[in-house]
């Protein structure tokens, strides 16, 4: 990389994963863009995973490593935006991986078109099948290009907030003060973040181009909740902190951020620990009843869990069966078909192989 400010400053959050990052490390030093900084934030990992990012950092001087006492995903996502040269940012996770073609696409696309970031699709991805899928859907909503309506907005809160899809400008995320909870051990932290990218930015350009292989089975991902999900409630806490401080966006804003509220909320109870499912439902009711109690609450689906909380949690248990019930069906036997061959398996183990 030349002494001129790269176009380009990628993070990546990193904390023992050395038997992933090797493969994202591979994908970004890669990169068709080549004039860019990889930012590695190593969150005092007890692992190899500072060796690893050392070896990559001696053979390539565009990786700059920040070694840093533990303190949480979010503290080491801002920790590297406070050190980003670039103009430009972009969160790649050090369990998953991205398209070499990655940035060079989303710097044209952010340059050209001067929005405040780029969001694109990505694939779930699973490792063992070596298996991607192009996994969210949520832009096929759009038609490609420019987003700026509350409508259309809208769409993008409800969906999953896979910060590391998107490529930012900077000085928008400096401006508006944007940045992640420093909550330690939480996961989830990326909810307050995009929901302040989203409903802050003049304009957002969305590609339907999948970009980033999100990986799914991974023991140690944030997808695997662990605890009461605490962390959770601190992001809607901080999201109603935010919308409290810029009353035009809570006019805007506040029945969708109700009903992803309500959807987060069940999702969370689907997947802590039958221990806390519990506590985690009064607590997921109260927020509720206080919302109703202030006057605020006019999501349909909220105002139920109010005022019969009784039959949704019966409702959600029915749910729960219903849920297992069919992953149990999914998982019990596949079939897997290629132009080679066609397998037939039983719980993820082939029993049968044609051709």
């Amino acid at each position: 990389m030349s002494k001129v400010s790269p176009k380009v400053s990628i993070i990546v959050p990193i904390y023992n994963v050395e038997k992933y990052l090797q493969e994202c490390l591979e994908s970004l030093v890669t990169q068709t863009l080549r004039d860019i900084e990889i930012i590695c934030v190593n969150d005092g990992s007890t692992d190899s995973s500072l060796e690893i990012i050392k070896s990559y950092a001696a053979k390539d001087n565009r990786i700059k490593i920040i070694d840093k006492p533990n303190a949480g995903y979010g503290h080491s996502c801002n920790t590297g935006f406070d050190a980003a040269a670039a103009d430009y940012v972009g969160i790649i996770e050090s369990d998953d991986f991205a398209d070499v073609n990655m940035f060079a696409d989303l710097y044209e696309l952010i340059t050209k078109n001067d929005v405040d970031a780029v969001k694109s699709e990505w694939y779930d991805y699973t490792g063992k099948h070596k298996k991607a899928v192009k996994g969210t859907k949520i832009t096929s909503q759009f038609n490609t290009g420019k987003i700026s309506s509350v409508e259309d907005k809208a769409k993008l809160i409800k969906g999953q907030p896979s910060v590391w899809s998107y490529l930012y400008k900077k000085s928008f995320l400096n401006e508006n003060n944007i940045r992640f909870l420093e909550t330690p051990g939480a996961s989830f932290q990326d909810t307050s973040f995009d929901f302040k990218v989203i409903t802050l930015a003049k304009e957002i350009y969305i590609t339907e181009n999948a970009y980033v292989y999100y990986r799914n089975d991974n023991a140690g991902s944030s997808v695997n909740i662990k605890g009461n999900g605490e962390f959770i409630f601190k992001e809607f806490a901080e999201i109603d902190r935010f919308l409290n401080e810029h009353p035009d966006l809570k006019t805007a804003y506040n029945v969708h951020k109700f009903q992803k509220q309500y959807k987060t909320y069940y999702w969370l109870l689907r997947r802590v620990a039958p221990k806390y499912r519990q506590e985690v439902f009064e607590k997921f009711v109260k927020e509720f009843q206080n919302y109703h109690n202030n006057g605020e609450l006019d999501e349909p689906k909220g105002l139920q869990l109010v005022n019969n909380p009784q039959k949704a949690w019966k409702k959600f248990q029915w749910k729960l069966v219903e849920t297992r019930f069919k992953d149990f069906k999914r998982n019990l036997i596949s079939v897997r078909i290629s132009s080679k061959r066609t397998r037939i398996e039983l719980f993820g183990r082939q029993v049968v192989r044609i051709g």
